[in-house]
């Protein structure tokens, strides 16, 4: 044994593993050298060969405590979280002073999405060590998970007073800056993190995400594409890379690079098993069956259905999936063969394309894109039943100020009703609220405001919002699926924009190529919607204005 363990450590692992392997020859209840030789396993990557290993040695020894922390160390290797986390739990029952068994149940903690008790977990470690830097930096993650931006702050700077030549930790408190949108302070600690590791890709990558919050997006997409050239792999960066270009108006390389969503955990719901090709533009249809199912959130569905009617001309029949709340609007599509919600059985076809895999297939340019407005269109009569309760009274304007909350960077896209209300102080305009889901708060300031009437209780589904909308000469709204069903519509729409928006709403024009009928008004400050409102009212009050003059003419 004891050649083996200077031969071990000396980083002669074959000698070492062959040495191992014959003592177990002799006796294979060696408790010390099953532990060695899954050591010697895990440092070779070899997690799977490990673990059984460990597993005998914690059976002959139970109350050795760093037998048990390194089982549960493969054990997190092998992505069997709940057993590490019970390993770690017994390694600490013995010896409660182990400090990283305390760091790696805080480690799972945060992989389980559970940050109170990974902080809690960090803090603990902490308490054993008030040096321990590594902890510190890990409880300014949970920290930041938790919106608890300046405690993780502080937390990510003791970090970095400990151990200011850390790259980790200067990457760790750039993002954690840049959430405060301290973007400059973020940007020199990411330049930091770099000097010290030039060759990190998930530094280049969330270098490229703090450009783009700064509005550096041209610098943002050499970051995205350096953290891809580092690990072509990196799926993340290739997407975001995309996105940077889109939002530029690049479209020829911004949807070959969209593309990388299908590989994102974030977009499981294209995961599904399909028997067919993917359609992506380079096969002929005529004479085919293309299933084309609907992704992501209710306004991508909307703003890409528009293709449909293009892939009927190439002779295809066209099965359209979308999720239930939209099949009473896609019903009149033109263009659809049949029409089915989710869930639902799909009859056969030949080839598949999710909803958002259209613009590519079809080689989308700012110049090329479908100009089939309005492509949706509720019927008559549910137009009429609702035109005769809301009535006329002037200017009608729906407004709507909240998107869907699961959505990632929802806090910064949706706004709330107070800060849309100055928007509703036009004299002469009747309001109308057209927002389904309210949030906290959101029906005590509509009780204090009676001049909005407020309509989502009696919109079942997007084609009920589809017939308030016919009746309305303008929806004012955050960049919701509201604004992209009213463009689908041909309606007048106002869309109230972060300072970092989405892809299709471009930088720095008030107009919108995929929806004729919007006008942009920006955010100059990223938080700051007082502008925005009061930008919205002004224009407002001229167009109430202006139809006055008119009515008044003779």
């Amino acid at each position: 044994m004891h050649e083996a363990t200077l031969a071990h450590q000396a980083g002669n692992l074959d000698q070492a593993e062959a040495l191992y392997r014959s003592a177990l020859k002799i006796d294979r209840k060696q408790f010390d050298v099953l532990s060695m030789l899954a050591i010697l396993y895990a440092q070779r990557g070899n997690f799977l060969d490990a673990e059984p290993l460990l597993r005998k040695a914690v059976k002959l020894n139970p109350r050795e405590a760093n037998s048990q922390f390194n089982h549960g160390n493969v054990l997190l290797a092998l992505e069997r979280f709940d057993d590490a986390l019970a390993a770690f739990d017994k390694a600490l029952q013995i010896n409660p002073k182990l400090i990283e068994a305390h760091l790696n149940r805080g480690n799972i903690f945060m992989l389980r999405n559970r940050y109170e008790e990974a902080a809690a977990s960090f803090d603990s470690a902490i308490r054993i060590d008030r040096n321990y830097a590594q902890a510190y930096c890990n409880r300014g993650h949970a920290l930041e998970k938790m919106e608890r931006l300046d405690d993780a702050l502080v937390s990510c700077d003791r970090a970095l007073n400990l151990n200011p030549q850390n790259a980790e930790f200067y990457a760790s408190r750039a993002n954690i800056l840049n959430r405060l949108k301290r973007y400059d302070e973020a940007l020199s600690d990411i330049s930091r993190a770099l000097s010290l590791r030039p060759n990190n890709a998930d530094f280049h990558y969330n270098h490229g995400n703090i450009l783009v919050e700064a509005r550096q997006h041209r610098d943002a997409i050499k970051a995205f594409a350096k953290a891809s050239t580092l690990e072509p792999a990196f799926n993340d960066a290739h997407f975001n890379e995309g996105l940077c270009r889109l939002l530029l108006g690049d479209t020829k390389v911004g949807w070959e690079k969209y593309e990388y969503r299908l590989q994102l955990p974030d977009y499981l719901d294209l995961k599904r098993k399909f028997h067919a090709p993917f359609w992506r533009g380079d096969r002929t249809l005529d004479g085919t069956t293309v299933l084309i199912h609907g992704e992501q959130g209710f306004g991508d569905n909307l703003m890409a259905c528009r293709y449909v009617p293009l892939i009927a001309a190439l002779g295809a029949r066209v099965v359209l999936e979308v999720k239930p709340e939209l099949l009473r609007l896609m019903q009149n599509l033109e263009g659809v063969f049949r029409l089915v919600a989710r869930g639902d059985a799909v009859p056969p076809y030949d080839f598949h394309c999710p909803i958002m895999s259209l613009p590519f297939a079809f080689k989308t340019l700012l110049e090329t894109i479908p100009k089939n407005i309005p492509y949706l269109q509720p019927p008559k009569e549910r137009v009429d039943q609702w035109r005769s309760k809301l009535g006329h009274g002037g200017l009608n304007v729906g407004i709507a100020w909240a998107g869907n909350p699961s959505f990632k960077k929802d806090s910064e896209r949706s706004i709330t009703l107070k800060n849309i209300l100055p928007v509703c102080s036009v004299a002469a305009a009747t309001f109308f609220s057209i927002q389904k889901d309210l949030r906290d708060g959101d029906v005590e300031v509509l009780d204090a405001n009676p001049h909005i009437t407020h309509l989502g209780n009696g919109l079942s589904d997007f084609l009920d919002t589809a017939a308030v909308m016919q009746s309305l000469d303008l929806i004012v709204s955050s960049d919701t699926s509201v604004v992209n069903l009213a463009g689908a519509l041909g309606r007048p729409v106002w869309v109230l924009l972060s300072s970092s928006p989405d892809w299709r709403w471009l930088l720095d024009r008030p107009d919108s190529p995929w929806y004729p009928t919007a006008r942009l008004f920006r955010q100059k400050k990223g938080g700051d919607w007082g502008p925005v409102a009061d930008e919205a009212r002004a224009e407002l009050q001229r167009m109430v204005a202006s139809q006055a003059a008119k009515l008044s003419q003779p």
